[in-house]
């Protein structure tokens, strides 16, 4: 993940910018460029809704800059995050004012209300599963 400086540019002026690939997302006045998503991450991420923020760690990011992604967006209204890695298969859930919950294998993870959905982290890891 590559992080371009600029003199504190304001949120108004960050929506007037051109889209670029791999996509970028406007941070505390700071420009970070996402990577590009593998097969795998783009699968896991059709599968959700878009209510809340989910993020899948990537080999080449950092787990602090992505959990602090997620905190962002809790601080400004999101009620949900979600920071799936792969490596270890475990999903770390955050809600606003509440700690941090480890999920794993058969933990059910949650949801937001009024979404029918139940799954369990194995499921989740299920999905990255490519087929023949």
């Amino acid at each position: 993940m590559s992080v371009a400086k600029s003199a504190s540019l304001i949120l108004e002026e960050f929506l007037k910018l051109p889209e670029t690939k791999p996509a970028s997302i406007y941070i505390d006045g700071e420009i970070i460029q996402k990577p590009m998503p593998k097969t795998r991450h783009s699968r896991l991420q059709a599968k959700f809704a878009p209510n809340w923020t989910i993020e899948i760690l990537s080999p080449d990011q950092s787990s602090n800059r992505v959990t602090s992604n997620i905190l962002h967006c809790l601080k400004y209204g999101c009620q949900l995050g979600w920071l799936i890695d792969p490596d270890d298969r475990s999903v770390l859930v955050f809600k606003s004012h509440q700690q941090p919950e480890f999920c794993h294998r058969e933990d059910r993870l949650p949801v937001l209300d009024g979404i029918d959905l139940e799954l369990t982290v194995e499921q989740v890891f299920g999905w990255l599963k490519m087929n023949a």
